[in-house]
């Protein structure tokens, strides 16, 4: 069978996203040929490349400039009419679209025909994805949307950018990204995504549960690599993943600065990409609480070198604020943590708890609780033995549930059902 899957982003940038992408991807080489598309909004200057053995098709590079910009400019209409006039003029505007639709439908359709494509599956992006549909029915090519996120509460917990208020901001994502989204997945034949919260919010639409699919996150089995013994007088605590507000950086910084009263050698790695605001943020906050020396900035790096950190990395905290995208999205960090045998201390928000089984396969905390985060960590700082029990009974946790050497089966699965029953 030949699968086309269609993406917002993609190797070589990192992200958990692009991660999962590149897992899906490498493992579904085990029983079907796999192709990649990104779309006009993937920054690349080339037209096709190879990675791990997947062939990427990228969108016109040249084209794809013309069409960011286009479509920003689109945007900035909606926007300024939206703020100024408080009026919603979506099917006014949808012509000037046509232009983004024509390019990428024939860019899709062209791919689809040349490779023999037996399945369209699309990622979470309405906007790519509305088009991909139109293409998929054309052909008669059974359609798959995976839901990773839901676009608007990205939007919402990003709306100081937006500079529109409450009510407004939220009418706004809803009639923008909400309810074309939703009509996609009414549409789609099968929805896939990654726990039952989120197919709770997409049941919630009106869509049937009977075509939705939860695939979980997972993580490649790794060889674990001797890991840097634990020093209870030198901890190392980590956090790995994008660094944005709603992941409540801010937070472990204010424990961590805490702790050096009682563990002044401890220290926090911060690993990850953060925009230059926010950075300046958190880089203020820790000099504000003289922790300078406790707290390390890496910064983004490449996915090959994440095991080199988890070999000293001694916790992984994951202090996400109680917001509605933290309580629906499960993350990979977890998982990813459980598989290096490294012990997990996170929020307890239905997203995590879908992945941690509190004091079995990790350690839960009511989010936003300084005194309650600083406490755990203080414990199994001082408590070696029942980390390690911890940490041991999460890594065969994730090989016996979050593997992709077995998960990936079940998008086969869907895959042969859509072909066969066409």
């Amino acid at each position: 069978m030949n699968i086309l899957h269609i993406l917002k982003n993609s190797l070589p940038y990192i992200s958990g996203s692009t991660i999962r992408s590149k897992n899906i991807l490498e493992n579904q080489k085990k029983f079907a040929n796999v192709y990649a598309y990104t779309g006009y909004n993937f920054k690349s200057d080339k037209k096709y490349e190879r990675i791990d053995g997947i062939e990427y098709f990228r969108a016109n590079p040249k084209l794809s400039i013309f069409l960011r910009t286009y479509n920003l400019f689109i945007q900035k209409i909606r926007k300024i009419l939206y703020k100024f006039l408080y009026i919603n003029i979506n099917s006014i505007l949808s012509f000037l679209e046509i232009p983004i639709s024509i390019i990428t439908r024939k860019e899709i359709k062209k791919l689809v025909k040349g490779l023999n494509i037996d399945v369209i599956h699309q990622h979470s992006e309405c906007q790519i994805g509305s088009i991909s549909l139109r293409v998929a029915r054309k052909l008669s090519i059974p359609y798959i949307y995976e839901v990773r996120a839901f676009l608007e509460d990205g939007i919402i917990v990003g709306s100081g950018k937006w500079r529109l208020g409450g009510k407004r901001l939220i009418r706004y994502v809803y009639n923008n990204i909400r309810i074309p989204e939703t009509k996609i997945l009414e549409k789609a034949d099968v929805i896939t995504t990654l726990c039952g919260p989120m197919k709770g919010e997409i049941v919630s639409r009106g869509i049937s549960k009977d075509k939705i699919y939860i695939v979980p996150n997972g993580v490649d089995i790794v060889n674990i690599n001797e890991k840097v013994p634990f020093n209870p007088v030198l901890p190392i605590i980590g956090y790995i993943g994008t660094i944005e507000k709603h992941e409540g950086i801010s937070i472990l910084i204010k424990v961590i600065s805490l702790l050096t009263f009682a563990i002044p050698k401890i220290k926090l790695y911060l690993i990850g990409n953060a925009e230059d605001s926010y950075l300046r943020e958190l880089k203020s906050l820790t000099k504000k609480l003289k922790c300078e020396e406790n707290i390390v900035f890496v910064g983004r790096i490449s996915y090959d070198k994440v095991k080199e950190y988890y070999r000293f990395i001694d916790i992984v905290v994951i202090p996400r604020l109680n917001r509605r995208v933290c309580r629906l999205v499960t993350p990979i960090k977890p998982l990813e943590a459980m598989a290096y045998k490294t012990l997990v201390i996170a929020s307890d928000l239905p997203a995590l708890r879908y992945v941690i089984d509190p004091y079995v396969t990790g350690v839960l905390f009511h989010p936003e609780f300084v005194t309650e985060l600083m406490n755990k960590l203080t414990y199994y700082i001082n408590h070696p033995i029942e980390k390690l029990a911890i940490e041991c009974r999460a890594r065969r946790y994730v090989e016996e549930n979050f593997s992709w050497d077995k998960n990936i089966f079940k998008y086969k699965e869907i895959y042969e059902k859509l072909i066969y029953s066409k």
